[in-house]
């Protein structure tokens, strides 16, 4: 972390305790979001098949289907 980014840090917490200095509030809370992609991710080379032949394989589900828009769920 820079000076900088320290001074403004200090600076904007300052500020913070400024506005809530009554006694009003309690307790503040800071959250952090964050989104998981539910579908599971597809690594060649994690994901091996094991066939005698090419035609073996592709009956076997060599293709992957894909989601454009999968799930997501956001955590907090």
């Amino acid at each position: 972390m820079t000076e900088k980014n320290k001074q403004a840090r200090a600076r904007k917490s300052g500020q913070l305790l400024e506005r809530f200095k009554d006694g009003k509030y309690r307790f503040i809370v800071f959250t952090d979001e964050k989104l998981f992609t539910v579908e599971q991710a597809f690594n060649r080379q994690n994901s091996r098949i094991l066939a005698k032949s090419i035609e073996e394989v592709n009956k076997n589900g060599r293709q992957v289907s894909r989601d454009a828009h999968p799930l997501q769920v956001m955590i907090f």
